[in-house]
């Protein structure tokens, strides 16, 4: 496995990644603008030529927020979502963000146990949240000062 930088030209596989983990995806647009966005970074994750995973992040001032993070569903239970995840931690490390959030599925138990064992918690709850179907979102943060 590979984990590098996205690019533009990694959109269309980054859409085929989101389609696939998400029952309300981002448009194929939307992925493309944060791309290039220039308070979005992301990173990719690839086997051989296929890139299997994302995960991404707004930095604003000292403040990071998680977009995304979604591996294909053939390759997950690998370990390919922590490891994007921990890229993205050890950015914000040397990029002066003070804390980093995200929201997670209620539901998402893998996801969560991923996320508290990088040392994030639970700090809120955004009733009904997502859509399709409907779950509550968990607010998560972790704390890097």
């Amino acid at each position: 496995m590979n984990i590098r930088r996205a690019i533009v030209l990694d959109a269309d596989d980054i859409y085929q990644v989101e389609t696939k983990s998400f029952s309300a995806s981002w448009s194929y647009n939307s992925i493309k603008a944060d791309l290039v966005n220039p308070i979005a970074y992301y990173w990719v994750a690839t086997i051989g030529s296929t890139l299997v995973g994302y995960a991404g992040f707004w930095k604003v001032l000292d403040e990071a927020e998680v977009t995304n993070v979604a591996v294909l569903p053939n390759f997950r239970n690998k370990r390919i979502g922590q490891t994007l995840v921990n890229t993205m931690l050890s950015y914000c490390k040397t990029a002066d963000v003070n804390y980093i959030s995200l929201e997670v599925r209620e539901s998402n138990k893998i996801a969560r146990n991923i996320y508290e064992r990088l040392g994030f918690a639970v700090q809120n709850i955004r009733k009904n949240y997502y859509t399709d179907p409907k779950e509550n979102a968990l607010i998560m943060f972790k704390n890097f000062i």
